[in-house]
């Protein structure tokens, strides 16, 4: 979803603005009687993506406690951040907790981009990483930045995004690209930048090649009808559920079980659209271990942009 661009010379109409997403900030210009700040947003595939413009100085005090992280990526000029009772200047991309977050200072010209991603997600997409729940919140370590690769990823990667759900992409109608886009994103963070699971994650087994995860998609084919478990999957690649969870990740940007829904779900629509197959969508459905109909169609119309009545109405 896209918002308009959005246009403000009143402190206080940005304030009221935040407070409409029950988000309360309070808004200081340095200079009195001059206050000028533009920004535009959009949503899509678990994330949401504030592009801001600051034409005249300004500070803002954070007193708000939503559940997010933000992936700060600065485009021009210059911006700093109080976070427990600390500042930080940082030079390029800065990972912040919102509820750290105290303070932030722009200067003139600043031009920032803000990917924000609420903290279960980000909790959800490491727990798929190292193949167990998380226990303790993220705390991501200020003074040690990403390197300029993983930087430089970030950057093209938060490219990809803006012109996706802002343009006329794919992005814009179908939220599993979008979400394929937020994973590799937040697999770059979590595996890039310095954190409390850091440890965590460089002890994964290093033996998680393509070749194994070939095979554990071979036996996802091949037993789709059947109530396989990620036991069974790993079994058959030669790995440990958690080396799995962490390789399908890795390779291919999804858990193990999303992998294997959207197999089953390619599985259904070529049954749907084949006149031979008998029975109702439900029964179809349901050959393919989709009980729950009404959480099929929708996995179904955001996989393939119509419903599964539409599909098989049209090849019957």
């Amino acid at each position: 979803m896209i918002e308009p661009p959005q246009d403000f010379n009143d402190p206080e109409e940005v304030e009221e603005r935040y407070k409409e997403r029950q988000v309360e900030i309070r808004v200081q210009p340095d200079s009195k009687g001059v206050f000028h700040y533009k920004k535009r947003t959009a949503t899509g595939g678990g994330f949401f993506l504030r592009m801001s413009e600051m034409d005249t100085p300004w500070s803002m005090h954070n007193i708000n406690n939503s559940d997010m992280f933000f992936i700060a990526l600065p485009v021009g000029g210059n911006v700093s951040w109080k976070v427990d009772r600390k500042w930080s200047f940082p030079p390029s991309i800065f990972i912040l907790d919102n509820l750290s977050i105290e303070e932030a200072k722009y200067s003139t010209g600043t031009r920032l981009d803000t990917v924000v991603i609420p903290a279960a997600t980000l909790h959800a997409d490491l727990a798929s990483l190292t193949g167990s729940p998380c226990h303790k919140r993220l705390r991501f370590e200020s003074d040690a930045p990403l390197g300029p690769d993983d930087a430089a990823t970030l950057m093209h990667i938060a490219a990809a995004v803006k012109v996706g759900l802002l343009g006329e992409s794919v992005m814009n109608s179908s939220p599993i690209a979008a979400s394929y886009l937020r994973q590799a994103m937040t697999t770059v963070i979590l595996q890039g930048a310095r954190h409390n699971y850091s440890n965590v994650l460089r002890s994964i087994p290093s033996d998680i090649t393509p070749a194994r995860i070939k095979r554990a998609i071979e036996y996802m084919y091949a037993n789709a009808t059947k109530p396989i478990r990620l036991p069974e999957i790993a079994e058959a690649a030669a790995l440990s559920v958690r080396g799995l969870q962490a390789g399908f990740m890795r390779h291919k940007g999804l858990t193990p079980m999303e992998f294997l829904r959207n197999v089953r779900l390619e599985h259904v629509r070529e049954d749907l659209r084949n006149p031979l197959v008998t029975g109702s969508c439900e029964q179809i459905a349901s050959r393919w271990g989709f009980a729950n109909f009404y959480r099929f169609s929708q996995a179904y119309l955001t996989a393939f942009g119509e419903s599964p009545r539409s599909t098989f109405r049209r090849y019957r």
